[in-house]
């Protein structure tokens, strides 16, 4: 069996510090009105409310489905909210770097996924519901 090639550790390292990066003071504001919008359409699909609304909702529901599930997980917790969020962010980044791997290089692969992992824009957004 081959040893794993460098990049594989750089990976994991970028996925982890990119994981540190949005965690940290994770649950340290409150929540935002398009956090509270969420909770309120998510709840509304569990509730059954939500097609009986449904022409004024401008996004698909597919987020509130999956919003939902963690609403049933975790009773609203703002933690958890925001982690669904993180592990998103963490997946972007992992398919970013896959897709830029298919499409240029291995190296810029890499300093992509880096990029991304830092990126202030990116990071702000991963706690954004």
């Amino acid at each position: 069996m081959k040893p794993p090639k460098p990049t594989t550790y750089y990976l994991i390292l970028i996925l982890l510090l990119a994981l540190l990066l949005r965690t940290y003071h994770l649950d340290q504001r409150e929540y935002s009105t398009d956090e509270k919008w969420t909770i309120r359409y998510s709840t509304e699909l569990l509730t059954g409310e939500f097609y009986h609304n449904i022409n004024q909702y401008t996004f698909p529901p597919l987020y509130y489905y999956l919003f939902a599930l963690f609403l049933l997980i975790g009773n609203h917790a703002v933690l958890l909210f925001r982690l669904f969020l993180v592990l998103f962010s963490i997946l972007g980044i992992y398919l970013t770097y896959h897709l830029t791997k298919r499409l240029l290089s291995e190296n810029t692969a890499i300093l992509t996924s880096f990029l991304l992992s830092i990126s202030l824009f990116h990071l702000v957004y991963s706690h954004h519901m």
